[in-house]
């Protein structure tokens, strides 16, 4: 137990420095206002632009995908037009039904060629050179050729459908 005495010369020291110390912490009530304003407004700020950029990556994945399916679906009807028989001297198949499609192939083609990157990108420039090439005038068109060569497009296209695309650098 400790006794205070009257007079103890290094109470009222004591005392007035605590008094200070309290004064120089206690912290003007319009600064703490002003300051919970402004983290409030930053953390606002800082959600709103993270909200942004996950909008912007799911449409940007979303656009991928979509533009995909979109290219899938003209290949396959494609497909189907180039295998329909004509009777003309015989049940055959037309080449024009391939050459007229040329054209609208590569349009499609090109809205999602640069959707892949790398490795993929250069397996899919060889898949559309492999269709165009079996098609050529200059050579005999080669029905059965083709048909193959845009199944295999289609299921390559289709593959990458499932997979997450990867960012390009």
């Amino acid at each position: 137990m400790v006794y205070k005495t009257e007079g103890d010369p290094h109470e009222d020291v004591h005392t007035k420095k605590k008094e200070a110390h309290l004064t120089a912490c206690a912290i003007n009530p319009v600064f703490t206002t002003v300051l919970g304003s402004f983290l409030a407004c930053m953390v606002g700020v800082a959600v709103a632009i993270l909200s942004d950029y996950l909008t912007r990556q799911r449409e940007r994945q979303s656009g991928i995908v979509s533009r995909r399916r979109e290219f899938i679906v003209f290949m396959w009807a494609w497909r189907m037009k180039m295998d329909v028989w004509y009777l003309n001297s015989g049940w055959e198949h037309h080449s024009s039904d391939f050459h007229d499609f040329i054209p609208a192939y590569k349009a499609n083609a090109e809205l999602i060629h640069s959707d892949f990157v790398g490795d993929e990108k250069k397996q899919f420039e060889v898949l559309m050179e492999a269709i165009t090439s079996r098609g050529n005038r200059r050579y005999a068109y080669k029905h059965e050729e083709v048909l193959e060569a845009i199944e295999k497009l289609i299921a390559f296209v289709e593959a990458s459908i499932h997979t997450k695309p990867r960012e390009s650098k």
